[in-house]
């Protein structure tokens, strides 16, 4: 027995690091097995941590709330009180020109022909009317195509000239010469 305990005394002074080392490695690496994950042992998060935090992000959509709700009772959609949001907002008008006329229009203004013949009118660089419809820009004296929305950029000199009678709607502000 005393030859045993001796052989294993040695065996054990030979390899003192390796067993160490062979010791700590297989309590790392069985600790994580056999502690689960967001148990008492081992939390992901704390409680505390987490209701802090849940209260944090509620006072903060509260607040947004609450400035939202404040943002829309100070618009105004429209002058007249009512809830009719169309009398807010620009509506387009129908104009009937007579041959020759000619309608200038300021910036941002729209234009529909809806009969007649008439011809669109440059600035003084060549621009044009621009035919969101088609998508392409109308030249000097180009012919408009009915039922096309025209779109100013600028308030400098563009619009149309009428070769016939004509209907247009207009929405916007607009000059006509007759």
């Amino acid at each position: 027995m005393i030859l045993v305990y001796k052989g294993i005394m040695k065996f054990f002074n030979k390899h003192k690091i390796k067993i160490g080392v062979f010791i700590l490695g297989i309590t790392f690496v069985a600790y994580p097995v056999f502690a689960t994950a967001g148990s008492n042992e081992d939390p992901i998060i704390s409680l505390s941590y987490f209701n802090q935090r849940v209260a944090l992000l509620n006072d903060t959509l509260i607040e947004k709330i609450e400035n939202l709700d404040k943002k829309i009772e100070s618009i105004d959609i429209n002058q007249s009180g009512t809830n009719d949001i169309s009398q807010g907002y620009p509506k387009f008008t129908v104009l009937a020109l007579k041959t020759g006329d000619q309608l200038f229009l300021s910036e941002s203004t729209e234009v529909i022909l809806r009969s007649g013949d008439a011809y669109s009118i440059a600035n003084e660089y060549g621009d044009g009317l621009a035919d969101v419809t088609s998508g392409k820009d109308l030249k000097q004296g180009e012919k408009l195509i009915k039922n096309h929305l025209l779109i100013t950029p600028r308030e400098d000199g563009r619009g149309i000239k009428c070769q016939s009678e004509v209907f247009v709607m207009v929405k916007g502000n607009y000059k006509l010469l007759q």
